[in-house]
């Protein structure tokens, strides 16, 4: 029995239908994912310059696993710009689990507070109007095909600050 053209081109496309939704399915899925801020260690601190380290734990619902290959973070405090990060490092994201992420964080604190015209005491006294936001970018390679995941996570000085003590 000889198979003809047509079947192969059939059953070609098939399978390419069949794959092609099998990882957009698992992509809709991925994009379902949660960051939460796991904690944060300070590593030094100076009137010139503040170094942290931030950990984030990253939750994989999809059966996909990948490799988070850059992570792009901007600082804003109360919507001024105030510092950027980027981590080179690669992440290995494993299906259905979470992953903890980290950064390093190095910024001038008189320059911040020079741009947002505040001094520490209006920070320390009011910890519930500082508001941070962070967005951040995560450069993720998919079986060999590159995107980028957005997210934006918002939180206040005071909340920071708990973080920082667990």
């Amino acid at each position: 029995m000889k198979i003809q053209k047509k079947h192969l081109v059939a059953g070609s496309i098939a399978l390419v239908t069949i794959t092609g939704a099998f990882v957009y399915m698992q992509y809709k899925k991925l994009m379902e994912y949660t960051l939460g801020f796991k904690t944060m260690k300070v590593k030094k601190v100076s009137v010139n310059e503040i170094v942290l380290d931030v950990f984030l734990l990253f939750n994989n619902p999809s059966k996909l696993k990948f490799d988070i290959t850059e992570q792009e973070y901007k600082v804003f405090i109360n919507n001024q710009f105030v510092s950027d990060a980027v981590n080179y490092s690669t992440n290995k994201i494993e299906p259905k689990s979470s992953s903890m992420l980290g950064v390093n964080v190095k910024f001038n604190p008189a320059a911040v507070l020079k741009v947002l015209k505040l001094n520490w005491t209006d920070i320390l006294l009011n910890p519930t109007e500082s508001k941070i936001k962070i967005e951040m970018k995560f450069k993720v390679k998919l079986y060999l095909i590159p995107i980028t995941i957005p997210y934006v996570y918002e939180l206040t000085f005071k909340e920071l600050v708990g973080f920082s003590k667990s």
